[in-house]
Parts: C-alpha cells; structure tokens; sequence
C-alpha cells in the first residue's frame, strides 16, 4: 500500500512535477504519465497507467480508466468473480472511469468518478455496505458526499469526501475508527464521520492505527499506540480512540501507516518516520522504538509502508526501500534486511511506489509497472508464481 497507498493526490506525471502536495491540491487530479515516449528497449509502454497499489497478497492498476488485478483471489479481492490465483492482470468490470485504487488485506477499495466501490472479505464490515458478508464483485459505499481520498487496510477503511469531512468503516476493537467511543468499540459496518470536527485532505490506515492531515497542515493520529506509532511522546496511553494532534507542526503533505511505525513527509520534502523499527522500517537504528517524528533525510517526493519495509521516491526519480527483505521486496538484488534507506538502481524515472505484505509494486514514468518480492500466488503479475528480489515488470495490463 502507498500509500502513499492511495490518493487522489497523485503525482504529475514527469520527474520535474513530481512534488509533494500541498492544502490547495486537495481534490485535484495532476497529469497522467506521458506514454508516447518510447522506452529504453524501444517498445511502446502501456497507455495511460495512473495508479498502481500493492495488497496484502494481491497488487491492482488503472490503465486509462479500466481497472486490473492480480494475485491472491481466493477472498474476492481481485473483484472478477469466484476465482483463484491470477499470474497476470485481470480487468475488473467493464467501469472506465476509475480514478484511484487501494489493495487492502483481502478486500480492495477503489474510487470512481463520484464514488468508492469495495470488494473482497468482510468479516468486520471492512467493505462499509451494512453487513459482513463478502463480496467478489464492486459494490458501492453508502458516502454522503463525493469521494477526495480513499485508504485501506488490513481491517478498517477511511475516505475523505467534498468539504474535507473523514469517514472511517471496519475493525474497531483498537479505535481504529476514531469514534471517541470506549473500549472495545463495535465493528462500523456503514461509514461514520470521525470524532472530529477538523476537515482533512489526506489519511493513512495501519494495522490498528490510523493518521491524517487536517487542511490546515497539522497531523492527527489515533488508535494502537503500543509501539509509539502515534508519535505522541512517552506517557502516552497505549490506545487512543479519537483523533489526537501530533507536535505543533502545520506543515505536513503526505503520510504512510504501517503495522507499528508511521512516516510522513513534510512540504519540503523532508521525511520523518516514528514507532517501531524491529525490522529497519524506520530506517534509523533496528530494534528501537521512536516515540516522536524523527527525522530521516530530505528531498522525498512519495512515502510507502504496510508492515515491515518502507519505500519512498525522491524529487530526483530515484527509487528507494528499506526494512525486511527476506522475501526480496526490496528490490536490490539479493533477500538481506536494509537498516537505511537503500538505492533500489540507477534510474531516475520512477514516478511512484506502493508497499505491500511482502511484495512491493512501482510505477515508471514510461507508464509501465514493476513489481519484487514475495509471488507464489502471482501478487507480481509477471505470469509466474517465482520470487523475484529486482523489480520486474508485470505483463499484461490493459491487454484483452
């Protein structure tokens, strides 16, 4: 997951534009990737690729406004029927106007023109349609206001519609929907505002905690705080179940959520990341805990994290990752950890990333996406169920 995960805050599409986001972004839909280039091999690259968003076990593309999956079927999360396992995309639906698109654990989220459609498991009420049980095809979300931003995870869902106002559905045993309620809050199966009277424009879901920043640049988080992932200093409750400002900062544009870290890059391109580095997602010391944003280096333009790795693009192109690696998901070339965050090559086009389980999914800005890491049931779309520790290109998206 982006997440950067995933926006309707995209990225233009060259290295040049290719910046961090600011309060009057909100709601806007930059450029589409340039893909009249030729590539370096001399091919012609896919047509307008847009999004691209790696899942728990499944990785899903928007190729001019049609929707592609792969991966892990077996909950639904592909949204193409009863299915198994796809080494390669399937498209979902016949839909072309799909703007944006979130792989969750077992259940997918994606925006439309003017709504959100979930699928997959829904034994929580993950998929915000007022009951739990799955779905293998898009369904549309109840929302009371046109969609800006959607974010999913492994249990709960959040979405920012017209005016700035969140809505958080799913998994709530650990305030994960913010509701100011007590514990052990009740499953949302229908979205419900937050407890907040705050408008935002961009949110992170983790597993157990979520964040987001109100339009004014400051940063909320709330829920799991176990391993300091709300970034709120020591002496804080290990559970908070509503919105609670972090620092006195109003300058942040984007943020990413794990499982027990957070990261966040300020409007300068400055990244900062706390919580949990157990496995050096955090990219600082392994096997500390940061209690506060601490800061990592300057000159990001996107952040990504789901569990144990991170991977970011910098304003010059440049691709990086850092944490677990056992499965390759990092994408150097071989399955040792990275402490810090570690050059994945030498190219300067890449253009965004998304971080999964175990796999990591990459967008260049020739339009074409690139996948590593963990792949026995086709999460990389490269039509083999082999593992792979260098991103590899998936085959076949936007092809019939």
């Amino acid at each position: 997951m982006r997440w950067c995960a995933l926006a309707l805050l995209m990225l233009a599409g060259c290295v040049e534009s290719a910046r961090v986001l600011g309060p009057d972004d909100a709601g806007t839909t930059p450029p589409e990737i340039d893909a009249q280039v030729p590539r370096e091999d001399g091919r012609m690259p896919m047509p307008g690729v847009s999004d691209v968003s790696a899942g728990g076990a499944h990785s899903c593309a928007i190729v001019g406004g049609s929707l592609w999956c792969w991966g892990d079927g077996t909950e639904g999360a592909l949204g193409t029927g009863p299915s198994g396992d796809r080494l390669v995309p399937a498209r979902v639906g016949a839909a072309s106007d799909w703007r944006a698109i979130e792989a969750g654990q077992g259940m997918t989220c994606g925006m439309r023109e003017s709504s959100v459609w979930c699928w997959g498991t829904n034994e929580l009420g993950q998929l915000g349609l007022g009951d739990r049980e799955p779905r293998r095809s898009p369904a549309e979300v109840p929302l009371p206001g046109a969609p800006l931003v959607v974010r999913a995870s492994r249990e709960f869902v959040c979405a920012i519609i017209e005016g700035g106002e969140l809505l958080c559905w799913g998994a709530n045993v650990e305030g994960q929907l913010a509701r100011a309620d007590g514990y052990p809050g009740p499953d949302g199966l229908t979205p419900q505002r937050v407890a907040s009277e705050l408008r935002f424009r961009d949110v992170c879901t983790g597993q157990g905690h979520g964040c987001a920043i109100a339009t004014d640049g400051s940063l909320w988080c709330w829920g799991r705080n176990t391993e300091s992932q709300l970034g709120l200093g020591t002496g804080v409750p290990l559970q908070l179940r509503e919105p609670t400002r972090v620092g006195t900062e109003v300058d942040w544009a984007e943020l990413a959520c794990g499982m027990s870290h957070t990261c966040a890059i300020e409007r300068d391109g400055t990244l900062w990341c706390w919580g949990a580095d157990f496995a050096g997602q955090i990219g600082i010391t392994r096997g500390s805990q940061f209690d506060v944003p601490t800061r990592i280096d300057a000159g990001w333009s996107e952040i990504a994290t789901y569990v144990f790795h991170t991977c970011g693009v910098k304003d010059d192109g440049s691709l990086w990752c850092w944490g677990r690696n056992a499965e390759g998901q990092l994408g150097v070339g071989d399955i040792d950890d990275r402490n810090r965050p570690t050059r994945v090559d030498d190219r300067t086009d890449w253009a965004r990333v998304s971080v999964g389980w175990f796999h990591t999914c990459a967008q260049r800005t020739d339009g074409s996406v690139w996948c590593t890491g963990e792949n026995g049931d086709g999460r990389l779309g490269v039509g083999d169920p082999e593992r792979r520790n260098v991103f590899t290109e998936v085959q076949g998206i936007g092809v019939e």
